[in-house]
């Protein structure tokens, strides 16, 4: 019986199983100062064998100065963007437009069409203090 079962559970495991990647990637620019600061951007995939492959729909930018991360959120209509939440902290309401794009990914609409190699990105808002 059990010779019969292992070959089984062997092939359900190998057809069954996932890879997760984790995307990541450096870049260097200047902050509000002119300093040049490192940052780490990142994004993970899930490939199955068997049915869909799925990734995170979020590209997440860390900068070298805080511990909070950027997150670039993947839309419908107007690709992988970065837009202001309410929940920035230190940030009054009416300095910033809640919910204005204020920077995306370019070149790709969605999380899983980016692969390794160059990525190109912008951000185009001003921190208000």
């Amino acid at each position: 019986m059990y010779r019969k079962i292992f070959p089984l559970f062997l092939l359900i495991a190998v057809f069954v199983g996932c890879t997760q990647y984790t995307y990541y990637g450096a870049i260097e620019s200047e902050d509000s100062n002119g300093e040049m600061r490192n940052h780490l951007v990142y994004w993970t995939k899930t490939e199955r064998v068997l049915w869909f492959d799925e990734c995170s729909r979020t590209v997440r930018l860390l900068t070298e100065c805080s511990l909070e991360t950027i997150a670039f959120n993947e839309t419908e209509k107007d690709g992988i963007i970065f837009s202001c939440t309410s929940n920035h902290k230190g940030v009054p309401p009416n300095e910033i437009s809640i919910g204005k794009a204020c920077g995306r990914i370019l070149e790709v609409q969605k999380v899983n069409e980016l692969t390794e190699g160059p990525l190109r990105l912008e951000i185009y808002c001003e921190y208000v203090s």
